[in-house]
């Protein structure tokens, strides 16, 4: 039996508009009836069909009301690191061009002002919100007399900079059939977006787009989340750069999402989501290789024998070649990460040479460890389990076995076509050629 829906769906996007029109304050309310205009079209068909009738102003009011109920607030806020991870773009829907509306503006562009008080950083979420219940007359407008708490200060300033001083900064969308204060509060949204564009001196702005393919609103590169994250990207090396690309002048890893140009956070989280799963095929505690609880309790000062460390780093080389020969079977298409099909098997190379080589470096260290220490060169060997975490006691030993494992597969291949899964060591107990190859250069290895 078909429910009528054709008085349904008009009657509510009627009590959501007069619900915006009275500037009703009763949240919940107005909450349950976007939820339910929201909501019914997505999954009823016939709802939708009648829905897309009304969509040039349902949108822009489901724009406006999930401001005003926060409903885009960013997860990471509750994770500490609120608001370092913002971008100008959070919270908006993709059907916004954020470019198009930014050419919208009808109040002067102020880019140099907006940076100067960092709201493109700090504020911008905040921004909207905020203005999306001024109009409501849920936030108070700026004082006359400015406050002395120099957080108050902030807070009046910026409110003071987004509400406007002047008549002549009046903001308005009257190309929008839509109630006032929708038009009012998308105009100001407007304006925002375009003063949060990056713009070089002559005021014309970045063609810095998203990394998610077919994404075109501006984006730019998060600042670092933690103390230890800022240390990583900008002063010291990284072990898997060197082992992957075999570079000497050490830089952090530019394939990571963390140094991409993202517009939003959710954006960032989705390409994340398939780097770790499709690209990478491991987690960074897998890659890590975690070893297995030791039976002993006793602890030397947390130091770790060469051997456990190279059996937990031939489980890691197994778990991702399962994941890769799985990957082989049915191939993925990578919707959020910038990478195609044949980057993506090229990258499973150099992935393929990093963990050959983290192998290979343990393999030297086991035996070396094994010699009387009369015997043993005065080098720095693996010895913690989080060694790979500096990478300069062993850089020479890197080089060194990359260079000996290059010669030795690069003889017996076809240089047109990536390694693979099968191509990566798992097996304790028979060491490839290359491995075998290393007897040779112990005593300078290190």
């Amino acid at each position: 039996m078909e429910v009528p829906l054709d008085p349904l769906v008009p009657h509510l996007a009627a009590m959501l508009r007069e619900a915006i029109v009275s500037r009703t304050v009763y949240l919940e309310v107005r909450k349950t009836v976007l939820w339910a205009s929201w909501t019914l079209p997505l999954v009823c068909r016939e709802a939708r069909r009648l829905s897309e009738e009304l969509i040039d102003e349902l949108k822009w009011l489901w724009l406006f009301e999930a401001h005003l109920h926060m409903l885009h607030v960013p997860c990471w806020k509750g994770m500490g690191i609120y608001p370092e991870a913002m971008r100008a773009c959070e919270g908006l829907p993709p059907w916004f061009d954020v470019r198009e509306q930014a050419k919208l503006s009808v109040r002067p562009q102020l880019s140099h002002a907006y940076t100067r008080q960092n709201l493109g950083k700090q504020g911008n979420y905040e921004a909207r919100v905020w203005y999306a219940r001024h109009c409501t007359g849920m936030a108070p407008g700026p004082g006359k007399v400015q406050p002395a708490v120099a957080n108050d200060e902030v807070e009046w300033r910026k409110q003071r900079f987004l509400c406007g001083t002047s008549s002549s900064f009046v903001y308005t969308a009257d190309d929008l059939a839509v109630p006032k204060i929708v038009a009012q509060f998308v105009g100001f949204l407007r304006w925002l977006m375009d003063s949060s564009i990056e713009r070089n001196e002559n005021n014309v702005p970045h063609e810095l787009f998203c990394s998610a393919p077919g994404c075109k609103r501006p984006a730019c590169v998060r600042s670092p989340k933690t103390p230890a994250e800022s240390d990583a990207t900008y002063h010291l090396g990284s072990y898997w750069t060197l082992a992957r690309c075999g570079v000497t002048q050490l830089r952090y890893d530019q394939q990571l999402p963390s140094n991409m140009l993202w517009c939003s956070y959710a954006c960032e989280q989705a390409g994340m989501a398939e780097y770790v799963s499709c690209v990478r095929c491991c987690t960074d505690e897998e890659l890590a290789a975690p070893m297995r609880r030791a039976r002993s309790t006793r602890v030397d000062q947390g130091r770790v024998s060469a051997a456990r460390l190279h059996e937990a780093a031939l489980e890691r080389n197994a778990l991702v070649a399962r994941r890769l020969r799985a990957q082989a079977k049915t191939p993925v298409q990578l919707r959020h990460y910038p990478m195609s099909a044949e980057n993506l098997a090229w990258y499973h190379e150099s992935l393929v040479d990093a963990l050959n080589l983290d192998v290979g470096v343990l393999f030297a260290a086991v035996h070396i460890a094994s010699w009387a220490p009369s015997q043993r060169p005065a080098r720095v060997l693996p010895y913690l389990a989080d060694w790979r975490d500096c990478v300069w006691p062993y850089m020479n030993a890197i080089c060194n076995v990359r260079r000996v494992y290059v010669d030795h597969v690069n003889s017996k291949r076809d240089l047109t076509v990536p390694l693979t899964a099968d191509d990566l060591h798992t097996n304790p107990s028979a060491p490839p050629k290359w491995m075998l190859a290393l007897k040779n250069q112990f005593d300078t290895l290190f």
